[in-house]
């Protein structure tokens, strides 16, 4: 059997590569023939490199050390490419106009919807303005990368014969290309991401008829009806904690600031009586992984917060704090448009009941969850934060689910009828148990049964890893059951089962379920 496994990436997130070295050797210690390509087409912009041009070079230098340092075999895309490549893709985009580039096709290849989500990643924008110099700059360019490399890859998968293709997420450019063309040849493609937790990942065949995130798939209805032991609650919760503390959670990124104000209310200008309401601003970068999952009244995040703005100001004893991202803040000299087009849509209304903490402000996030008595996102994560610390919350985004225990907004007139029940305290404690519960088992199944424990790393940090290996010959199926089984489920053309970690189907047992939820919410939730 012929695996292909295309790697652009892997040497400059080494966790995806050691991901990749792992379940290649495994599969080839079972007599798989592995293709490990590297790339080395030249690019002027790459999702690499948000904040400038791609050192290509460099890449390519620490790709080859990288490979040769575990004795990787690998190869280079550009021995499929021909010399008149760069030329012909110039040629070819510079044929277009501007307003063509999001749509632009080359013998029926989508090269405009291979680009645009790589392109609205690089920029942070949710739209492409072909009259924006920097826009037409920055598309036409990846149109060329991108030519460019289907053509290489089109050669590459002619001139070999691959059962499945293995790559990291499949949502940038170049990935996102092979991931098509593969399937649109009946080849199975297998995705791989970092876990939720550390020293875990995520593998997942891709859907072929799914037309959002290659990597989104939604756990089974089965699973969430499951009831939850003691045991379980109490593990999910305390993940689902831990990353106040800059822990291992569900995103153990420390980007909230340590420091927390004596006052929080009096330092951020929040008059005493006013209840405080915040939305946790989603980095648009993350964002743009999700295009398609918008509802028609919400096509952009600020679209959504608008509407929150507009409602909320007219509720007088609501204060609104807007927490901005980490990554909305400007790298160097880039803006970003959400930040900017929300201060501009504020200075012109002076909201005074609406406080903007900016992206490097020393504001606490968790500090501010606990002032505030709702949550309100787009998509972030926080919005299940909010809900397991007591507090209902509020999404408007197709990524989160009723599932999730959130009151999700899926138009203006369902937005203005949750937030008026938050206003109104119309949530009882039976519906925000109901919330809890959900949450609690989606949260578990997300957290410890799609997870898949990695035998052969060590995470030090969410992007850096140490390989427990010296050599990719060191691993062994024997030693190692989770790649073992993981490298037979790709072999058999299966779907990643939901049971790495905890096989059991315990007997449904609500009222244990109920008894643990009571006791917790009578012990650390506001009635």
């Amino acid at each position: 059997m012929n695996i292909l496994c295309f790697a652009p990436f892997s040497a400059a997130w080494d966790l995806h590569g050691y991901i990749e070295m792992c379940i290649l050797q495994s599969l080839r210690e079972k007599g798989c023939n592995i293709i490990y390509v590297f790339c080395d087409i030249s690019s002027d912009y790459c999702y690499l490199y948000l904040h400038g041009k791609a050192n290509c070079a460099y890449c390519q230098q620490i790709s080859a050390a990288f490979a040769a340092e575990k004795n990787m075999p690998y190869i280079w895309l550009s021995r499929f490419a021909h010399a008149d490549d760069h030329a012909t893709a110039k040629a070819f985009v510079e044929s277009l106009s501007p307003e063509e580039y999001p749509h632009a096709s080359y013998a029926g290849k989508d090269l405009g919807r291979w680009v645009f989500s790589t392109f609205i990643s690089f920029l942070r924008e949710n739209t492409f303005d072909w009259h924006n110099e920097t826009h037409v700059r920055v598309y036409g360019s990846l149109l060329v990368s991108a030519l460019e490399t289907t053509l290489a890859l089109e050669r590459l998968l002619l001139q070999g014969r691959y059962d499945r293709v293995l790559m990291f997420n499949g949502r940038f450019l170049p990935g996102c290309i092979l991931l098509d063309m593969a399937e649109s040849k009946g080849i199975t493609c297998y995705l791989h991401e970092r876990g939720s937790r550390p020293d875990f990942m995520r593998v997942v065949r891709h859907d072929p008829s799914s037309q959002l995130h290659p990597m989104d798939i939604r756990p089974p209805e089965k699973l969430l009806m499951l009831p939850l032991t003691p045991e379980q609650l109490e593990k999910t919760q305390s993940i689902m904690l831990q990353a106040e503390k800059g822990s291992a959670g569900l995103n153990w990124d420390r980007f909230s600031p340590q420091i927390e104000h004596a006052d929080l209310r009096t330092s951020l200008g929040i008059e005493p009586g006013k209840r405080v309401w915040a939305f946790f601003v989603s980095s648009d970068d993350e964002m743009a992984a999700f295009k398609g999952y918008e509802y028609p009244d919400f096509p952009t995040q600020l679209d959504g917060l608008i509407t929150i703005i507009q409602i909320v100001t007219k509720f007088s004893d609501v204060h609104l704090v807007i927490r901005m991202h980490p990554n909305s803040g400007a790298k160097g000299t880039k803006r970003v448009p959400l930040v900017d087009k929300l201060t501009s849509f504020l200075r012109h209304r002076n909201h005074v009941n609406v406080t903007t903490i900016a992206a490097d402000d020393a504001i606490n996030t968790y500090q501010l969850m606990k002032l505030a008595e709702v949550g309100l996102v787009a998509c972030s994560t926080c919005a299940a934060e909010m809900l397991h610390r007591g507090k209902p919350s509020m999404a408007f985004h197709k990524y989160i689910t009723k599932n999730q225990g959130i009151f999700v907004a899926d138009s203006k007139t369902a937005m203005k009828n949750i937030l008026h029940r938050f206003h109104e305290k119309d949530i009882s404690r039976e519906e925000l148990k109901e919330c809890f519960r959900r949450s609690l088992r989606y949260r578990y199944v997300k957290l410890f049964r799609s997870n898949i424990p990695f035998e052969m790393i060590k995470q030090t940090s969410p992007h850096t890893v140490r390989a427990l290996f010296r050599r990719v010959e060191d691993i062994k199926n024997a030693r190692c059951p989770v790649l073992n089984k993981l490298s037979d489920q790709i072999l058999q053309d299966e779907e990643i089962a939901f049971d790495y970690v905890d096989k059991s189907m315990q007997l449904p047992d609500q009222d244990a379920e109920n008894v643990w939820i009571d006791a917790y919410m009578d012990q650390y939730f506001i009635s």
